[in-house]
């Protein structure tokens, strides 16, 4: 039996019906296959996209955004950039004023940038009365008469040889033609009320090998301070020996020991005299602490047959013999 045809109502509704869905099939398809690209491309290992380039005339605007995140994050950008455009764009939203968080990014940007076009700029905001932008200030200096730690990088071996070590790469200063200007700004910084902005100070004092600073950090040893006694270490001489001899019993026994240590752990310092007294000092300090010292003093004069016959090396082996002793 052969079967009915539909009605051609029923004809005229069902091709109605399938036409009316083929365009929203056709949109799912446009708008799954961006994932069904990226979900291809993955599979096949291809590279994935890269992030959106932004150029530097939105990250200055940016800068001025209202939504803190994005400002931060364009003075951040700003800083990578390196430019003097981006630079001035910097000193422009610090001198006009920003939220301490964007004031902040704008700081550790422009100490990255080591321009002395910045100095004006952060000699003002080392007065802010924000401790962590007084900081960032007094770091901004820093980078302006300090060096930077060294960074190893590999050297072009000879050819059919391999290099033995990394070679160590030492930038030098900035701007040291400032440091008359600068120097006095980090000694007063030694005062400030933010203990994180005196210890900033007090390490590039001490990197420099300031000697100008010496009377202001025995000061603050005398304070109980934990920032002076490696800076002191760093830059003290005999005077600086005898001093420590004076503050016994008035300042904590650690922060002497410390400072002792740090000096004796410089080869320039002396003379052989002075040297002596500082192990002997080091030998009436209570505890562990002197004792580690006096035996990495030890270990450090064990090269040659000058060092071994320093008297300050033999005292400092009494006294590790003495106080090891059971």
């Amino acid at each position: 039996m052969m079967r009915s045809r539909p009605p051609a109502s029923l004809q005229a509704v069902l091709l109605c019906s399938v036409t009316w869905c083929l365009p929203s099939l056709g949109a799912a398809e446009e708008t799954a296959s961006p994932t069904t690209a990226k979900s291809a491309g993955g599979e096949a290992g291809s590279q994935p996209l890269a992030a959106p380039v932004v150029d530097e005339a939105t990250l200055i605007a940016r800068l001025r955004s209202t939504t803190e995140s994005e400002a931060v994050a364009a003075a951040r950008k700003l800083g990578e950039t390196n430019t003097p455009t981006a630079q001035a764009a910097l000193l422009d939203a610090l001198s006009i004023g920003v939220s301490p968080k964007v004031a902040a990014a704008a700081l550790s940007s422009l100490s990255s940038l080591r321009s002395a076009d910045a100095l004006p700029v952060l000699e003002l905001y080392t007065h802010h009365r924000n401790p962590d932008l007084r900081k960032r200030a007094v770091q901004g200096l820093v980078a302006l008469v300090v060096a930077p730690e060294g960074n190893e990088t590999p050297a072009k071996p000879p050819v059919g040889k391999k290099l033995a070590k990394p070679v160590t790469v030492k930038p030098g200063v900035a701007h040291e033609e400032l440091a008359p200007k600068i120097v006095p700004q980090l000694i007063a910084a030694l005062s400030d009320g933010s203990s994180d902005v005196r210890q900033v100070a007090a390490e590039a004092l001490g990197q420099r090998r300031e000697k100008s600073a010496e009377p202001a950090l025995i000061k603050l040893l005398q304070r109980k301070d934990t920032a002076a006694p490696e800076a002191l270490g760093l830059i003290g001489g005999p005077d600086t020996a005898r001093a420590l001899g004076e503050m016994i019993g008035t300042v904590p026994n650690y922060l002497l020991t410390t400072t002792l240590g740090a000096l004796l752990r410089r080869s320039d310092f002396g003379p052989e005299p002075v040297r002596t007294e500082v192990v002997k000092m080091l030998g009436k300090m209570p505890g562990d602490q002197p004792v580690d010292f006096l035996s990495d003093y030890v270990k450090a004069t064990d090269t040659d047959k000058e060092s071994k016959a320093r008297p300050s090396r033999a005292e400092a082996q009494k006294i590790i013999e003495q106080r090891t002793a059971k």
